[in-house]
């Protein structure tokens, strides 16, 4: 397993899911490996917001060849709706990556400014005994 450092600072133009009542959506991000439901990252969750900023950093232990889940979900009492998800492939996970994402909002869902999540990824370099550097 690599320890791979992970940053979500915030997500951008994310569709309104709540009713007029409620405001708007209450964002949260979710990171997984892709079809393995732990470790997960989850980031607080911000109310009242289309442009959240949460700047949420968490190591992760990922098995150094599957694609990274970022799911970013509206919490709501009942039952939590989908906003958008993104996948950041092996290899941009082993190089780093920092910058944005395209979210994919869902079916039939018109957005009028492409809804996009702001990310940092690092791969933590191993020292040869896992624990200790050479001296």
């Amino acid at each position: 397993m690599v320890r791979v450092k992970i940053t979500i600072v915030g997500a951008q133009h994310l569709p309104n899911k709540d009713s007029w009542l409620a405001g708007v959506s209450d964002p949260f991000c979710r990171v997984t490996m892709v079809n393995k439901p732990e470790p997960e990252i989850r980031t607080k969750t911000i109310e009242n917001c289309l442009s959240p900023t949460w700047n949420h950093t968490a190591v992760m232990e990922w098995d150094g060849k599957t694609d990274l889940h970022f799911l970013v979900m509206d919490q709501d009492m009942v039952k939590d709706e989908f906003l958008g998800e993104c996948y950041l492939r092996s290899s941009d996970v082993k190089k780093g990556f920092n910058g944005t994402m395209s979210l994919t909002p869902g079916k039939k869902r018109k957005v009028k400014k492409e809804p996009v999540l702001i990310i940092k990824v690092v791969t933590e370099s191993k020292t040869p005994c896992g624990s200790c550097a050479i001296l």
